[in-house]
């Protein structure tokens, strides 16, 4: 029964001694009456002003009705389940599902009903809470497991809908979040936990990681690690196999040795043909694996061709014609056909066939055309590498016809303005945009510029003007920067690539450049970057970065591996790769580590967020950047969640002793309700309310006031007395 108390601002004789003023005021108000009226009216009008006038004083004396109630409500246990995709799983302990379930229906659920109310709420990478009755739409199929979270969850709120208890059913592996152990004193309540699934380490095997090049060459043996996690079969052989759908590219065989090892094995293949490939890499199963389908892996390598076919068309026998001829001759990836005009427009090898042309993968104009070039000669060649866009390294030199040239202009990196104005010697540098990605200069130790120690060419002189899309990669040396003319420029339009050489007599950097460590290989070097960076595609960059997985769970570390390539597309071994991963305001970096070949991989820490994460990968070397490459990758993966598939007991033993709960089994939850009474925390939840009511901030009482004072006014005018 709610208890009522009554309260004045004043003593309760005042109180009576005001209530007693007013019935004497208002008997001697209506002693006598004009006119006269009968007894009874008299007393009516006597009662309805002497109450008006008693509940006035009283509203002066402040009077306040304090109501106390209380009542008793149930403990209440929230029991958190875990909704994870590793509570699928089936182990040496059985359906994790069946157990879960099993559990729900114990029969101490039951008698805790009949004192307690019962919770029910499902975590994994978020939370949300469950009926009894919708227990059975546990689906187990959240892509991680975020305990730390659903235990501080239960903690929001006010005092009066917090739980007294939690019973956490659960494998007690976190694979998202924090840490749940850290911190989980601060609860202010007692945690139960109920482990599920085999302490022990599943027996399984699986392919966990590939390290190899996306570009190989046709012809040339490619590298291919791959790491396999193996745990439970010691002494037992497996092979791991490279194949090309159903051909076999190489095998190894695999001891294992006792308990959880990861092992890395060395494979390679011989990529043949050309363009996109996928291979595939196994590792066969033995019986009792926790599963299979974690035993195979496909990866894709682009093929590029590994002799390219060079199309040498000069103008007129040089020095140059022969010694880039045989230069080009000595670099093995190359097969170098060439043809030099005669005095008359004929070719010294033969007529030139378009079918050379079409078929070539890179044209060498030197010289070319010149003034006794046929002009259907001229055409065709234009013609050919316009209509098929083959890679064009032009040199402008003495028998150049400017004239004939114009044709070319719309491939050109630059425009001509003038006409020839003679030749002079030059000496040529590199300029800040090759010193800064290098294209053409050969890789160096130390800080030394070998193009200072080339010895100086000729070069025509002509103005031109550079097209706002070509890059000039070196320029004639002279003290002011604005004053140095292009010599060397690249560009890249309508899927072709062309690169210039404003020079001749290039010979003198072959032959005349032997006494320097630093220049007696920069003529080969040069040449091989050029044809390398003339033929690349474009799609491909100096640095070809991916993510190991096409998805990741929220918090997973995410995990990138990166090719890094000079302007010729040979692998980089020293350069310094970096992952930056963002996503809205939250950014993580990583330093990705070098694997040998070229390849780098590393990680950064995870993110706690679903959707597309975009990355970017940038690789430089010391005062040089190489290149970066950038893509997203989705975070909703599933694959964190079987890779510790064994019951963590440790973690769910320290959160019940730090929190004053018990670390229960399957097999032992009918203790759970002498657990819990014995618990002092987990006991009915005693509210206590109380409500003052005030009178004079009560609209009623001022209402009743008024209505007796109207009542007894119209009595009067009923009676006359107005």
């Amino acid at each position: 029964m709610p208890q009522v108390d009554f309260r004045l601002g004043a003593s309760p004789l005042f109180a009576l001694l005001a209530i007693g003023v007013a019935a004497l005021l208002a008997y001697l108000y209506y002693r006598t009456t004009l006119p006269p009226i009968s007894r009874v009216r008299r007393w009516i009008l006597l009662f309805l002003r002497g109450t008006a006038l008693a509940l006035l004083l009283a509203l002066l004396l402040e009077p306040v009705v304090r109501i106390v109630s209380s009542h008793s409500d149930p403990p209440i246990l929230t029991i958190l389940i875990d909704n994870s995709k590793s509570l699928s799983i089936t182990d040496r302990q059985g359906q994790r599902p069946a157990a879960v379930r099993a559990l729900l229906d114990a029969p101490v659920f039951q008698r805790l009903r009949s004192r307690a109310e019962m919770r029910y709420v499902a975590f994994g990478v978020s939370t949300r809470s469950l009926s009894a009755d919708s227990l059975s739409t546990l689906s187990f199929s959240d892509d991680g497991t975020d305990l730390a979270s659903a235990l501080r969850t239960q903690a929001m709120g006010s005092t009066a809908t917090q739980p007294h208890a939690l019973l956490v059913i659960s494998d007690g592996v976190a694979t998202i979040g924090q840490n749940p152990v850290h911190g989980v004193e601060s609860l202010g309540m007692p945690v139960y936990t109920i482990g599920i699934g085999e302490a022990a380490e599943q027996r399984d095997i699986a392919i966990s990681q590939i390290s190899t090049n996306t570009i190989v060459y046709s012809g040339v043996p490619a590298p291919v690690d791959v790491f396999v996690k193996s745990t439970g079969f010691p002494g037992e052989q497996v092979t791991v196999t490279l194949s090309d759908q159903s051909t076999i590219l190489d095998r190894k065989s695999l001891l294992l040795a006792e308990g959880t090892k990861e092992y890395a094995v060395p494979l390679s293949y011989v990529p043949d043909g050309s363009g996109v490939r996928s291979y595939t890499v196994s590792v066969s199963s033995l019986e009792g694996e926790l599963t299979a389908k974690n035993n195979r892996r496909s990866f894709t390598a682009r093929i590029r061709k590994s002799k390219l076919r060079i199309l040498m068309i000069a103008g007129t026998p040089s020095f140059d014609v022969a010694v880039i001829r045989q230069t080009l001759n000595e670099i093995e990836q190359f097969t170098v056909r060439s043809f030099t005009q005669t005095p008359t427009g004929g070719f010294y090898e033969g007529s030139l066939a378009s079918s050379l042309v079409d078929s070539a993968d890179c044209l060498f104009l030197l010289g070319f055309p010149a003034a006794t070039t046929d002009p259907t000669v001229g055409s065709m060649v234009l013609s050919s590498a316009a209509t098929r866009h083959i890679p064009l390294f032009v040199q402008v030199s003495r028998s150049t016809d400017l004239v004939r040239f114009g044709q070319w202009t719309s491939l050109l990196p630059f425009v001509t303005e003038g006409p020839v104005r003679g030749e002079e010697e030059i000496s040529a540098d590199a300029t800040t945009a090759e010193h800064l990605t290098p294209v053409l200069t050969p890789a160096t130790t130390g800080n030394e510029n070998p193009w200072m120690q080339l010895p100086p060419l000729f070069t025509v002189r002509v103005p031109l003007r550079v097209r706002p899309d070509a890059t000039v990669l070196a320029a004639s040396r002279t003290q002011a920067q604005a004053d140095a003319a292009p010599l060397v420029l690249i560009r890249r339009a309508s899927q072709q690539r062309v690169l210039t050489v404003l020079l001749h007599d290039l010979w003198r950097w072959r032959l005349m450049a032997q006494r320097s460590a630093a220049t007696q290989e920069f003529f080969p070097a040069f040449l091989s970057n050029a044809v390398h960076w003339l033929t690349a595609p474009d799609a491909e960059g100096p640095v070809i970065a991916r993510p190991l997985k096409e998805s990741y769970a929220q918090g997973e570390p995410l995990t990138f591996s990166a090719e890094v390539y000079d302007s010729g597309q040979r692998p980089v071994e020293d350069a310094e790769v970096r992952v930056v991963v963002q996503h809205g305001n939250q950014a993580m970096e990583g330093l990705l580590l070098p694997r040998g070949n070229g390849r780098y991989d590393g990680e950064t820490p995870g993110m706690h967020a679903d959707g597309s994460v975009r990355y970017r990968v940038t690789a430089t070397k010391p005062g040089v950047v190489s290149g970066s490459d950038s893509g997203t990758v989705q975070i909703s993966g599933t694959a964190i969640e079987f890779l510790n598939t064994r019951m963590d007991a440790d973690v769910l033993q320290q959160i019940a002793t730090r929190t004053g709960g018990e670390f229960l089994r399957p097999e032992s939850v009918g203790a759970l309700d002498s657990l819990l009474a014995a618990q002092p925390s987990f006991a009915p939840r005693i509210t206590t309310s109380i409500t003052e009511l005030h009178f004079r901030n009560w609209l009623w009482y001022a209402g009743l006031i008024v209505l007796l004072l109207a009542v007894e006014w119209f009595l009067r005018k009923r009676s006359g007395m107005i």
